[in-house]
């Protein structure tokens, strides 16, 4: 049983990465370039085995640390630089707004063969369930979104399920998934005819795209979601916790 004092409003692995991260950072000025067994590292920080794990499998993924069976953890002290960019962690809800008061209508759902410039995303995954969706209220379209899917998920999936709550939250509670990680990416692009038509936009006018990446806790894609809006109706809120 997890006994940490870490705040229960952000996920304990995140937190704990973050943790070890400034630990890192402090070892790097007295050269002390091992980290503690990741026993006593469970045991400082009062969570899991299996946290402290997820949390140095991200720090190994960003270069920081190597970790090897008969040298424990090492920093690379070459990598192990303070990074100026800030990263927020959020769910979808909180990048792209979610009003359980709109209708979302699903357009499409079918198994695809995996795309081809999904198929290293994917790994070894063969066919993927591929879904279209509109989100809209009175006043119009809110967002078109594409997704990509483990068939394993994504044929059980409901228009039901995605009305209630954003793709990422039905994984966690709907599938019981472990989920490690969401990566996400905006950009502004031109809206295709396919795009324009459904956010009822002109033709190549500017428009937002998101791009959201699920990871379980095996570092396995489980879903790739493409959500394009029009950008008067694009919404981003950032909320820090400073505790």
């Amino acid at each position: 049983m997890e006994t940490s004092h870490f705040s229960r409003k952000l996920p304990l692995w995140y937190q704990a990465c973050e943790s070890i991260r400034a630990e890192i950072y402090n070892r790097l000025r007295s050269s002390e370039l091992r980290l503690p067994p990741e026993s006593q590292l469970a045991e400082e920080h009062g969570v899991s085995l299996i946290t402290v794990r997820q949390a140095l499998t991200v720090l190994e993924s960003e270069g920081l640390i190597t970790r090897t069976r008969r040298r424990g953890t090492v920093i690379n002290p070459l990598e192990a630089q303070p990074r100026k960019e800030m990263k927020v962690l959020g769910t979808l809800a909180t990048v792209f707004n979610h009003d359980s008061a709109a209708q979302l209508d699903l357009l499409e759902k079918l198994l695809v063969v995996t795309p081809e410039d999904l198929k290293a995303t994917f790994r070894d995954a063969t066919h993927l369930t591929y879904m279209r969706r509109l989100r809209h209220d009175k006043n119009g379209p809110i967002n078109y979104a594409v997704n990509y899917m483990l068939p394993e998920f994504g044929e059980n999936i409901t228009e039901a399920d995605m009305q209630k709550m954003p793709i990422p939250r039905i994984l966690r509670d709907k599938f019981n998934v472990n989920i490690m990680r969401i990566d996400y990416s905006a950009s502004a692009m031109e809206a295709s005819a396919d795009i324009a038509s459904h956010l009822r936009v002109p033709p190549k006018s500017a428009i937002l795209n998101l791009v959201a990446t699920v990871f379980d806790h095996t570092e396995r894609v489980v879903d790739v979601g493409r959500i394009y809006c029009p950008a008067g109706k694009f919404s981003f809120d950032i909320s820090i916790d400073m505790s």
